[in-house]
């Protein structure tokens, strides 16, 4: 993960580094809204706790997305207050990125009851880019739930794997 954040924050393609350009800003540890909120309040927290012109999301038990995807994903938000992955036609909210007009409808739904992540995003706009867009196969999106899951994650991403 760390590897694939500091190659997005690289220029793309053979550009020369422009040190003088600004750098993308690296937000600290964020913790959940109060209460046991799951993903809906670590998303209202993480999103209101700074200002930003654009955040990038991404769910820690997702290893095999890459900063190709993230920029597949970034590419094709176009006007849409955010945009999320939806491999296999199914969205993963917690892989996107968002901007600030997202905040205050995702804010309100959770502060009315909402806990589902996935409704709260979508009713917000977000636009969701399907698998046929993005980069990569159905195997890049395998969610570690399981020692098993953890298991076909780490062998596909030992060194040598092919991907």
């Amino acid at each position: 993960v760390h590897r694939e954040h500091a190659r997005l924050r690289e220029p793309l393609g053979d550009e020369p580094r422009d040190e003088t350009a600004e750098r993308p800003r690296v937000a600290g540890r964020v913790g959940h809204a109060r209460g046991d909120t799951g993903p809906l309040g670590g998303l209202v927290a993480g999103l209101a706790a700074e200002g930003f012109a654009e955040a990038c999301v991404l769910a820690v038990d997702l290893p095999g997305v890459t900063a190709a995807h993230l920029e597949a994903l970034r590419a094709r938000r176009t006007d849409a207050p955010a945009v999320i992955a939806g491999p296999e036609g199914r969205p993963q909210p917690l892989v996107g990125w968002y901007t600030p007009a997202v905040v205050e409808p995702i804010t309100r739904a959770w502060r009315e009851g909402e806990r589902s992540v996935t409704r709260a995003v979508l009713a917000a706009g977000a636009r969701v880019v399907t698998g046929a867009e993005l980069p990569g196969t159905s195997e890049d999106w395998l969610n570690v739930n399981t020692p098993d899951d953890l298991a076909r994650a780490l062998a596909r991403l030992a060194p040598g794997a092919i991907r």
